[in-house]
This record gives C-alpha cells, structure tokens and sequence, in this order.
C-alpha cells in the first residue's frame, strides 16, 4: 500500500522530462559559449557576428571551433540543425536557416560585463530587451518559454543559467534583478542578433 496514487505519476514524468529537456538546452548553450570564448581568444575578445545569428556560428566552423551542428538545437524548438554543414573552408551549410534555436546580442565582446547576456532562446521578436510567448510554452513555436514562464540565458562569463519571465502566460522579458533592472537593461541597450528562419 506504499505506491503512489497514479494521479500523481504522470505530473512527476512530465516534471522530470521538461527538467531533462531544460538541462540538454543548457549543455548546448556551455559549448556554444565555450567555442565563443576560443573564439574570441583568438580574436583579440571579439565575438564573431554577421546579420542573424546563424551567420555569427557559422563563423565557429570556419575557425574550427565547433564540429557538431546540433549543439545549436534545443529540445521543443521549432528550428532544428541536421548535422550538415558543408564542405571546408567555407561551411555554408553550416547553422543554415531553420537549424539554430539560439540568438546573440551583437557587439559585446569578452570583456564586457561577465553578466551580459550572451547567448540565449530565440525571442518572440530580436527586439531589445527581448520577450518571450509563455502562451506557446513547451511548443515548437519560434519565441516560445519553457513551462512556467523561463528561458535559458547564457551570460558573456560562461555562466548558463534558467531565468524567470515576468509573466506565466503571454508575451514577458526576464524578472528585474539587480537595481530593479534585468539582466538586459544592466547592460545597456544593444541589438539582437535573432535566428534565421
């Protein structure tokens, strides 16, 4: 008579398999953040760029940085990288549209604020400060939050970390922290560089 009514087995999967799915997307965001640092190593802390942020990653294949396309995925994302990016120098296949889950904020580089945000889930619109649909949660819908109102935020110190929206259901940006600010108005106003669908 010890088992667990099973009303309560199916939330606790679903609650188990969102944390698996969150804590894949976070593991992709580290090892893009890694190969961006080396990349910027090698750049004097330049981060590469272009117009979307698939032409920024893209950058990553040609310096030899990354070798595996579906580090730029995540799992419910409605933009999913088929491992094909091309023959060398020039990889142009490489994060094509349709295949990155992931935008940047243009123009930081590594010595900015170890608090900027870097990396993090493509937003609703590549607007600054970016929001996110918590309507779409859990979809594989351009913009969507995960389950609760969150999203995965990689910062310019190699930090990845689940962030809070301001709303559960709707269009929101990240909770105020420090100074009553997010973590995108403490770094001042930039522009995105959003995904290529």
């Amino acid at each position: 008579m010890g088992g667990i009514p099973c009303g309560l087995v199916v939330p606790a999967l679903n609650g188990a398999q969102e944390r698996a799915r969150q804590m894949q997307a976070c593991n992709n965001a580290r090892q893009i953040l890694l190969a961006l640092a080396a990349y910027a190593q090698d750049h004097g802390g330049d981060y590469p760029t272009g117009a979307t942020a698939n032409e920024a990653f893209r950058e990553l294949f040609r310096g030899g940085y990354v070798k595996d396309e579906r580090i730029f995925s995540s799992p419910a994302s409605p933009f999913i990288p088929d491992n094909d990016f091309g023959k060398g120098p020039q990889f142009d296949e490489a994060v094509s549209a349709g295949e990155n889950h992931w935008a940047m904020t243009k123009g930081v580089t590594s010595k900015d604020s170890g608090d900027t945000p870097l990396i993090f889930e493509n937003p609703a619109e590549p607007t600054w400060p970016p929001q996110w649909d918590a309507d779409v949660a859990g979809q594989a819908k351009p913009g969507r939050a995960w389950k609760g109102g969150k999203i995965i935020v990689g910062r310019n110190d190699g930090s990845v970390a689940l962030e809070k929206l301001t709303v559960a259901k709707g269009m929101g940006t990240l909770m105020p922290g420090k100074e009553g600010k997010n973590l995108f108005e403490l770094a001042g106003k930039h522009e995105i560089l959003g995904v290529a669908e």
